[in-house]
This record gives structure tokens, sequence and C-alpha cells, in this order.
């Protein structure tokens, strides 16, 4: 478990910004969030992805939801053969993926194209901020793994 080795007067300093986002960061991939809301003095909070307030499951798609701290946390994970167009359009009835995902990969792959047709792939350990008006697929036979920081309503059926 990573321990912070500073008060809390130096973990609110804008210059330790990323001391929180490597503890932050460290729980995500253990499958637990900790959010401590504000760092004025708000209540600790713990919550887990083995545990979601919520389970969505579009076709080869398992999107487990944890609310915390006023904010939507998705961990995602994409079978082989999982296609946005193919599993997910049908739930959620638009043309291409609208939702702004801010990505953080933990293992597989997958390749985002763009409606402008610019593609990316992203793999584990990438950090990806992918805006609305996207397609995407897994690459190659592992399941792509990632936690969401901006995709909320993901997944949601439409209506």
């Amino acid at each position: 478990m990573l321990q912070a080795k500073h008060t809390p007067s130096e973990a609110r300093s804008p210059s330790n910004k990323g001391i929180i986002t490597q503890i932050f960061n460290s729980h995500c991939l253990l499958g637990s969030v900790y959010c401590g809301g504000n760092l004025k003095g708000g209540n600790m909070q713990k919550k887990s992805f083995n545990t979601p307030d919520e389970t969505r499951t579009p076709s080869k798609t398992k999107v487990e939801v944890v609310e915390i701290a006023d904010r939507t946390l998705l961990r995602t994970t994409f079978d082989p053969g999982w296609k946005w167009s193919v599993d997910v359009k049908p739930t959620v009835a638009t043309d291409s993926c609208e939702v702004h995902h801010i990505i953080c990969a933990l293992s597989g792959r997958i390749n985002v194209r763009m409606d402008d047709g610019t593609e990316m792939e992203v793999g584990p350990g990438d950090v990806a901020d992918i805006p609305p008006g996207h397609n995407a697929w897994v690459v190659g036979d592992e399941p792509a793994v990632g936690i969401d920081l901006g995709g909320g309503s993901y997944g949601k059926p439409a209506g």
C-alpha cells in the first residue's frame, strides 16, 4: 500500500497535487476508491469496485459503477471481440459514442477511432482523454480493463 509521507497541510499544497493523484491511482488499481471529500476537512469515504453501486452489462461489456464524493467512477471490462458499434450502440441508440472518457487502462488494449477518422490505441498504463464522437474495439485476445473517470453515463440504455 502506498503511504503518504506528508502532513495534511502539505497534501493540500497545489505543488503536491501529484501525491494525491498517486494515492488515488494506487487504490483504484487495487479495486477500492478512497476519497477524503475536500482537502479542507470532510469525511473520508471508501468504496470498492468489487461491490459496485451499479453494474451495467451491454453485450461483451461489464461496467462497474462507484459513486463517491460527488463523482461517478467506472471500472470497465470489454471482452475480446467487443466493438462499441456492435455491442453498445443498440443499447444507447446513438451513431457513435457520445460520452467523454478519461481512461486509465489497466490491462488489454482498445483501438479508438474518432468520427473524423483519427485513431489511437490505448494499453496498460496509458491515460487517455477521449472526446465524444468515437467508436472503439478490443485489440487481441485479452479483455480490456480500465478505470473511467469521465464516463459516468456510459452504457446506460437510451431514454
